[in-house]
Parts: C-alpha cells; sequence; structure tokens
C-alpha cells in the first residue's frame, strides 16, 4: 500500500467521524429542544407532537402553580424558578414513572397517564399537593384531571375546565 492511499483512507475515516459527530448533536440538539431547560419534563413541542398522536389514553392530570406570580414579585424569579423546579420534583415523585411529564407553560405541567381509576388519582393528587406543601408566597400546586377512552385533546379540555373552575 501507498502512502498516498493510506492518507486518503485516514481523510476518509475522518470524515466518516465528523459526519457520524455531526449526525449526534443533530440528534441531542432535537431531544435537547424538546426537554424543558429548567426542569427536564418534556416541554410544549414535545408535548404537541404527543397531541397529534391519535391513540387514546386513560388519564390526563393538570398541575398547575398557584400564585407563581405573588412569588417572582415578592422573592424573585430565582424563588419562581426553584418553586417550579421544586413542583416537577413532587410530581415525578409521587406519579413515579406511571406517566410522562410535560411542562407547557410557566406554571402549568401536564401528566399523561395509562388507564386510571379515579380513586387512584384523587390519592395521587392528594399526595401530590400534601407533599409540595405551601410556599413562603403562598404558592401551591392545584391538579386536576380527565379520565375516559377520549383522545389527550379532549381530556385536556375536561383538565383545564375544571382548573378554571377550581382556580
Amino acid at each position: 500500500m501507498d502512502r498516498d492511499g493510506a492518507k486518503r483512507r485516514a481523510f476518509i475515516c475522518g470524515l466518516g467521524m465528523a459526519g457520524a459527530w455531526i449526525a449526534l448533536m443533530a440528534i441531542c440538539r432535537r431531544s435537547a429542544e424538546r426537554t424543558d431547560w429548567l426542569t427536564g419534563a418534556g416541554d410544549r413541542d414535545a408535548f404537541r407532537q404527543r397531541l397529534k398522536g391519535r391513540r387514546r389514553t386513560g388519564a390526563l392530570v393538570l398541575a398547575r402553580l398557584r400564585n407563581l406570580g405573588a412569588v417572582n414579585r415578592t422573592q424573585g424569579y430565582r424563588a419562581g424558578d426553584e418553586a417550579i423546579s421544586r413542583a416537577a420534583e413532587v410530581l415525578r415523585r409521587c406519579w413515579g414513572r406511571s406517566g410522562d411529564l410535560y411542562r407547557i407553560g410557566g406554571r402549568t405541567f401536564v401528566l399523561v397517564l395509562p388507564r386510571q381509576e379515579t380513586s387512584a388519582l384523587e390519592h395521587m393528587a392528594g399526595q401530590s399537593t400534601r407533599l409540595y406543601g405551601t410556599g413562603a408566597a403562598g404558592d401551591t400546586l392545584v391538579l386536576t384531571w380527565a379520565v375516559g377512552p377520549d383522545t389527550l385533546q379532549a381530556l385536556l379540555g375536561q383538565a383545564k375546565a375544571e382548573m378554571s373552575r377550581v382556580s
């Protein structure tokens, strides 16, 4: 084998590694773009992708931080970020691997769950709100849910209607 042939092969292999690196970075960027930077939960775009699916689901839980604006005004945005992070951690701890968590707004989370009984949802929601407690600025975690063989879009509408009733 001549020296020039070895150089060409090394150069081609180098391009192959660079191409693989670029592809890997693109995959990581797409993945990171669908993850909320503060909580590690899926973001609004990831949830929209999930909504496009026509699969039926068992339950959807809507969680909202009440009084987050007051936390931001009185204690600063760092305290607000800590409240959001704590809410995500509480939801993960209480609901475990039973569903997928998304942060779809500044103070709003969605959990998509397989079929759940209403009594189990009530128990887990109560556990979540107790574990979160009340923050220094009166922030609390409010949860509503919808159960049924409907699409995620329909369940989200039901949970939002209930949230506006209790908020």
